[in-house]
């Protein structure tokens, strides 16, 4: 029909208005799905480092070792790590060393190789920020190591160095893993995953910790995976863009339906008079 010229006309004099429009239209639906895939990306690899790398449930230091390991796992029916913890300070810099885990927070490599008897593996931020490349000597005292690859650990998902920390300094602090031949001494860490997933933790941990404290083991920190801002905080930032993902690309889509409507209802009152016309020479509405 030849009214249907007269849109392209229209948009021909305001051509810059509908290319912003439609740019924005585009852009709406881009972030939409780019950001709703990242989320379910996110989410499926996080999912599968946690039950691949067995994260744990909670984990305790206490002051001596524990040595009936096997029958702790039997009688309570868990998995129970002991990892030993070292932290290694110069300058304004600190290093917490660990021995590697084989059944709960199991060591992810992710580049390089873990490392043997003379050798260490650190968290790929901390290496990055202070220029430590595989393959190159790393001091600590007066021993030297050769730096075998970049690790990351479930229990350290998010680095930090303390309890009340939320931002991540990786100048300053970072995680390394060293073999239990050349960390003969430290603090002892222990590591508690239950293989029934469906009880409450909290009820099952109760006995747990009321058998330690009998039976000799001084507990001196006493932390749930769901309190530890070193775990929780991965799952936050997981919730965080997928929410994201719903709510942003919904905003400039909404902004976008507003800008078209004032457009179109400016382009209408432009015709108004072309409109009455058409009328009385009996066009139709439809038409």
């Amino acid at each position: 029909m030849r009214l249907n010229k007269s849109i392209l006309r229209v948009m021909k004099e305001n051509w810059g208005q509908y290319i912003g429009m439609l740019y924005m239209l585009i852009l709406s639906v881009f972030l939409f799905v780019a950001l709703t895939i990242t989320a379910q990306n996110l989410k499926y690899n996080k999912d599968m480092y946690v039950k691949n790398n067995v994260q744990e449930d909670l984990e305790f230091y206490t002051t001596n070792k524990i040595d009936n390991i096997s029958k702790i796992e039997d009688k309570f029916d868990l998995k129970l790590q002991e990892t030993l913890v070292k932290e290694h300070e110069y300058g304004d810099k600190t290093l917490r060393l660990f021995t590697p885990n084989e059944k709960v927070n199991i060591t992810a490599v992710l580049e390089g190789s873990m490392p043997r008897v003379g050798e260490i593996a650190l968290d790929p931020q901390f290496a990055k920020v202070n220029k430590l490349n595989i393959g190159e000597i790393y001091h600590i005292g007066n021993s030297s190591y050769k730096i075998s690859g970049y690790i990351g650990m479930p229990n350290y998902a998010y680095i930090l160095e303390k309890d009340g920390d939320m931002v991540n300094n990786p100048k300053t602090f970072g995680i390394g893993i060293l073999n239990k031949e050349d960390m003969v001494s430290g603090t002892y860490l222990y590591s508690v995953k239950y293989n029934n997933e469906n009880k409450d933790v909290y009820e099952q941990s109760k006995t747990l910790k009321s058998y330690l404290n009998n039976n000799g083991v001084n507990i001196i920190n006493w932390i749930y995976a769901k309190n530890n801002m070193k775990i929780s905080i991965l799952d936050v930032e997981v919730m965080a863009i997928s929410a994201y993902s719903i709510i942003l690309p919904t905003v400039i889509l909404l902004i976008t339906v507003v800008l078209i409507s004032i457009v179109l209802g400016r382009m209408i009152k432009n015709e108004m008079a072309n409109i009455g016309t058409l009328y009385a020479l009996g066009y139709r509405k439809k038409k």
